[in-house]
């Protein structure tokens, strides 16, 4: 009886001592030993927004240059989302990016149309704007 108790004994600490072994081995790690791609999966909200964020408002931006100041606040926004994102992310999302882009160019394009419209003569626009309304009318073209 001594033999039989000793096996199951024997036994008894082998699955132990087995599953103490794959208990060590399904330790997760640290978030300083997590690749990238495994934080940004745990945390996928956080990181996408930010990016979605950046990317909707470089291109409002774009879609806003022409009101000239509509640009210059989205494309702004544009950029701030885009370090906040990166800084979140610990590295640049492709959709960040793309509205750190679009958002240069919103700033870039609206900056041009503010100063063309700051330099234009607006007794030229008006005679063109009457050519253009007596061409209309007429139905051709003034010789």
């Amino acid at each position: 009886m001594d033999n039989q108790n000793d096996f199951y004994d024997d036994q008894n600490q082998e699955t132990e001592n087995s599953e103490n072994t794959v208990k060590e081995e399904a330790k997760m790690p640290t978030e300083e030993e997590k690749p990238l791609y495994e934080t940004a999966l745990e945390h996928p909200q956080k990181t996408v927004t930010y990016a979605m964020i950046s990317l909707l408002s470089g291109i409002i931006s774009l879609l806003c240059c022409c009101t000239g100041f509509g640009g210059l606040i989205f494309g702004a926004m544009a950029i701030v989302f885009f370090f906040v994102s990166k800084k979140h992310l610990g590295s640049c999302d492709f959709r960040s990016v793309i509205g750190l882009i679009f958002g240069v160019l919103g700033i870039g394009f609206s900056i041009f149309l503010v100063i063309a419209a700051l330099n234009a003569n607006p007794e030229e626009i008006l005679s063109e704007m009457e050519q253009y309304m007596n061409m209309s009318t007429d139905g051709g073209f003034e010789v």
